[in-house]
């Protein structure tokens, strides 16, 4: 079992590895198994865990720091007493270190473990080095014989601070090694950081790996291309300074002659920045000698790493000079960073990304976030502050949305988690709507523009050109994200023309405040919400941020037109997706028009549905359109026949897509809307309109059992289909009247049955697999009432697969509960049971509380078939359940006015009965009262035991 806690790792590595296996590699062969072997027994004798191989060497773990020390003591002495007549001596590094670590998935993690593998780093082979923290902990318990050495601080392959290193000596093993391979050995100006390095293992293994001397350059053989300019670029904030020095404290051995920070963030004069080169090298200014000549002199015979940090205000002069020195100096390596490229032959620009962080998700508990970049660094900087702070379930959604609010960029995280101090997290996340003088106070020795998010944004801010700073305030109106034709119609009016914006995005996106990507649908670019708010003040301070919002809002209206025509003629089916993509912008958009322009309100949303669904969360689009309705309904402009005839078709179209929306939801409102949309749309000869309200009366009066008033909208839907020029509608409708739930007769029953084809048959040439769901769905409904369950349970699998393959996870429900209902009709109860507690979170989801509480009726139907088959303990137990279950169904559908359909009412009334007389009146009434005290929520957590 692995150790926890506080713990010891071991790291060993075999000196020399690359050389012994080009000259022996055969013999290296059985002689890397004998190494392993040796260093295994000698590890699991002293109780220690071999945690995994690292190339030529082990890693492993112990409990104890004694036993740590026996076993690097006895495989030392292993190793040395074998004979290895093939290779030579086999001469192996090992480091120690004690720490607190990180296990998962049977590995370690955490700054212990980096810090174990660095001492090892620096030691050579036969060379055994402890740090303090695990010397102190021996100190009193040496083995006989064995003695520790303190060889002095060192600075180790990081920069977060120095260490001070232990060697062991023993009579019986070799005592003098060269000296450490630290990086106090090689000239530098780096800084020692005072806090921990969080993260970005990826990204350091590729710098590294790009520095090295024999990496090629992109496309380029190992002898022609090397990296030798290297630009960080990214935003501000996201950490790009503090990546360089500690890549560049990582790979002293690969440039001998040092390694040298310039930092150039002060400097204000371009002309200022070869000399900010030279004065930490010694240069000096020499009459009739340009300085620029001094220095490629100088460097030109050095292996040297110049890191030139924070170039963007100094952009052209850092181009110059890097040019230079590159032609120069063929030894010279230069790491830049800056919010963009310098530009240069030979460049290989390295985009910083934000910190890694969970996906957005309703509840996450501190195991599923722990470790992620982002909540890793909140929690140590929240630590360095206030030392009792942990990540715990209760928190550990609160600390996740802050870091996904703010990008997960590390300068805004540190500033949030500064102020644990005095809030708690979920104080700190009410709080960051108003960001900027939330995120003040950091390091008073820190650049002023990190000081704040705000003036890091200033920062970038001041350096665009005047159109670039309109563009980017403009670009700020956009949620979630834009298109070309989009920006190029919302932003470019006067000063900007449309022709304008393609090379201002370039030039946003090169200084790192816009990025693009490019998807299914092409391409998309996007800004971070901490700059998009910046943006949004700027834009505010304008003048102009109604008429832009105001262009925003029509581009969008006119999107849903053009989407709702294009599904009408059944083509164009990425539109979708379209709009799914733009859902944040539609509810921009949405909020505006509600305060501004209410016919662009309806606009937004009608005529969207039933495919609507795919694209908008259903009970967020139906309050929303409930709510322009209203408006509408309320102004003169709406609400009778001489109103405007565009507002009246719109108002009626809404009408029809709010009852779709009521009988997705399960709502009773559907012949509501549907009544008063039919009368608009005969009103204004809306034909399309008309079919889509009276498919939707047909069908909510067919579950209800009125199948006198289905029948009469069924007959003057027959003409009007026959002309429809809208080939969805068209389908739709003929799926649906297919659904059968106006059957007097078997002639129509067969006539239902060839409209429900022919609409198949419009979907399947146009390729629309929703429109075959729904009619797959509507089918198995159909061949359920008709007591046909082989073809409702073949159209029910069909629909619900082809429901996950779009992701439609709400119309997905249908299916199931159907899938549910036949099995437990046919006695599967295991199965039932098991799709009921799966949909009845989903129905719970999207407010259909009527389809909920069936589910709850539905189980305690099966808990009394369940008592009829068990012992009287379980009997009761089950009868119990089952009345707690119907008390908690009849609630819910009192509270949110959701009656049984007259389908539902005769099984429930049946069984009822039988669960009331099996148990008994009193039992029966007080579990009935302890479902009636429940919320729903709660009966479902009732349910996962059931």
């Amino acid at each position: 079992m692995y150790p926890t806690g506080t713990v010891t790792f071991l790291f060993t590595d075999l000196e020399e590895s690359s050389r012994l296996w080009e000259e022996f590699p055969e013999a290296m062969k059985a002689a890397l198994a004998r190494h392993d072997a040796i260093l295994r027994t000698g590890i699991e004798a002293n109780r220690g865990i071999v945690v995994k191989k690292t190339g030529d060497g082990l890693h492993a773990v112990f409990d104890l720091p004694a036993d740590a020390l026996q076993a690097a003591l006895d495989c030392q002495k292993a190793l040395l007493a074998h004979s290895w007549e093939s290779t030579g001596p086999l001469r192996v590094r090992m480091g120690l270190h004690t720490g607190q670590a990180q296990l998962r998935e049977g590995d370690y993690y955490g700054p212990a473990v980096n810090r174990a593998a660095r001492v090892m780093s620096v030691a050579a082979g036969g060379q055994v080095l402890l740090s303090m923290a695990t010397t102190e902990l021996v100190r009193d318990q040496l083995p006989d014989g064995l003695s520790l050495v303190d060889l002095g601080r060192h600075r180790l392959r990081s920069l977060d601070r120095q260490e001070r290193l232990f060697q062991f000596e023993h009579p019986e093993l070799p005592a003098d090694f060269p000296p450490l391979k630290s990086n106090r050995t090689a000239p530098n100006n780096l800084p020692l950081q005072l806090s921990s390095f969080i993260g970005r293992e990826k990204e350091s293994t590729q710098l590294r790996e790009l520095l090295s001397p024999d990496s090629p350059g992109e496309d380029q053989p190992t002898s022609a291309g090397r990296n030798r300019l290297i630009t960080l670029t990214g935003p501000g904030g996201t950490g790009k300074s503090r990546l360089s020095m500690q890549v560049a404290g990582e790979i002293f051995e690969t440039f001998p002659d040092g390694i040298w920070l310039i930092e150039l963030a002060p400097l204000a004069d371009p002309e200022l920045v070869v000399q900010a080169v030279a004065d930490p090298l010694g240069i000096r200014e020499q009459p009739a000698r340009p300085l620029v000549d001094l220095l490629v002199a100088y460097l030109r015979p050095l292996k040297i790493l110049l890191i030139l940090d924070n170039c963007e205000h100094l952009i052209d002069a850092c181009a110059r000079l890097a040019e230079a020195l590159l032609h120069g100096c063929p030894q010279l390596h230069i790491l830049a960073s800056s919010r963009e490229a310098l530009g240069i032959a030979g460049e290989r620009a390295f985009r910083v990304q934000s910190l890694s962080l969970p996906a957005e998700a309703g509840s996450l508990a501190e195991k599923d976030v722990a470790e992620y970049d982002a909540i890793r660094l909140f929690v140590a900087r929240a630590t360095d502050v206030k030392n009792d702070f942990e990540l715990t379930d209760h928190n550990a959604i609160a600390v996740s949305q802050i870091c996904r609010r703010l990008d997960g960029i590390p300068l805004a995280i540190e500033l949030a988690a500064a102020r644990i101090k005095v809030l708690s997290p979920q104080q700190i996340l009410d709080r960051l709507d108003d960001r900027f003088r939330l995120l003040t106070g950091g390091s008073r020795t820190a650049l002023p523009r990190q000081r704040t998010l705000q003036a890091l944004i200033d920062w970038s801010y001041d350096l665009l050109t005047e159109s670039e700073c309109v563009l980017l305030r403009r670009l700020s109106v956009f949620s979630g994200g834009w298109t070309m034709e989009a920006a190029e119609t919302v932003t470019g009016i006067a000063p900007l023309e449309p022709y304008d914006i393609l090379d201002l995005l370039e030039q946003l996106g090169n200084k790192s405040l816009i990025s693009a990507e490019e998807g299914e649908l092409g391409m998309r670019y996007r800004m971070l919400e901490s700059i998009r708010q910046y943006a949004q003040e700027k834009l505010a301070q304008s003048g102009e941020a109604d008429k832009i919002r105001d262009r925003h809002l029509h581009f969008f209206v006119g999107q849903t037109q053009q989407a709702a025509e294009a599904m009408m003629a059944l083509h164009n089916a990425d539109w979708v997706e379209r709009l799914a993509e733009d859902l944040d912008n539609h509810r921009a958009a949405r909020s505006w028009a509600l305060e501004t322009d209410i016919p662009s309100a309806l606009g937004l949303m009608a005529g969207l549905t039933p495919r609507g669904g795919r694209i908008f969360p259903v009970m967020e689009a139906f309050n929303y359109l409930e709510t322009a309705i209203k408006l509408a309904e309320s102004q003169s402009q709406f609400n009778n026949p001489e109103a405007s005839a565009e507002n009246r078709r719109l108002l009626g179209l809404a009408l029809a897509t709010a009852s779709n929306l009521c009988l997705v939801l399960g709502n009773d409102k559907v012949h509501e809307y549907a009544s008063q949309a039919a009368a608009i749309a005969r009103e204004q000869d809306d034909v399309p309109t008309l079919v889509m309200a009276l498919t939707l009366a047909a069908s909510a009066e067919g579950s209800s059992g009125d199948i006198d008033a289905a029948r009469r909208h069924y007959q003057e839907l027959n003409p009007l289909l026959a002309n429809l020029g809208q080939i969805w509608i068209k389908a739709v409708a003929m799926v649906t009247l297919g659904n059968l739930r106006i059957q007097p007769n078997a002639a129509e029953i067969i006539k239902a049955w060839d409209d429900w084809e022919l609409g198949m048959l419009l979907f399947r040439r146009s390729g629309d697999i929703w429109g075959l769901a729904l009619g797959h769905n509507m089918a198995g409904g159909a061949s359920f009432i008709l007591n046909d369950p082989d073809k409702a349970q073949y159209h029910a699998e069909h629909a619900l697969e082809l429901y996950d393959e779009l992701g439609d996870t709400h119309m997905a429900n249908g299916p199931r509960s159907m899938l549910a209902n036949l099995a437990r009709q046919h006695g599967d109860l295991d199965r039932a049971t098991l799709l009921y507690k799966e949909i009845i979170t989903g129905w719970r989801n999207v407010g259909q509380y009527g389809a909920m509480a069936r589910c709850l009726e539905c189980l305690a139907f099966i808990g009394r078939v369940r008592a009829s088959e068990s012992e009287d303990d379980s009997r009761a137990l089950w009868l119990a359940r089952s009345a707690t279950l119907l008390g908690s169904a009849e609630i819910i559908r009192r509270e949110y006015d959701s009656p049984m359909n007259v389908l539902e009412r005769p099984e429930y009334e049946e069984e009822f009965a039988k669960i009331r007389q099996a148990a008994g009146e009193k039992e029966f009434h007080k579990a009935w009262k302890m479902g009636q005290a429940m919320l729903p929520d709660q009966a479902i957590d009732f349910i996962k035991e059931f």
